[in-house]
């Protein structure tokens, strides 16, 4: 119970980090960009071909390999 207590704490302290620097405007638009993206990559779960099946957008047939990473990414 104390560890997802802790889970909940470190996700609200680091709400409340982002919160503040926002409202601070101490990083431009790029620099949000940045971090956001950052954010997201290092919070995804890690990618395993033994427990998940590929995603249809990444599939190496040519009409699609446009289409591999997000747009924004």
């Amino acid at each position: 119970m104390a560890a997802v207590l802790q889970g909940f704490w470190l996700i609200a302290a680091v709400v409340a980090v982002g919160w503040l620097l926002a409202h601070t405007r101490l990083f431009g638009r790029t620099e949000q960009q940045v971090l956001a993206r950052l954010t997201f990559w290092v919070a995804r779960p890690p990618c395993s071909s033994s427990s998940s099946p590929t995603p249809t957008w990444a599939s190496s047939s040519p009409a699609s390999s446009s289409r591999r990473w997000p747009a924004w990414w």
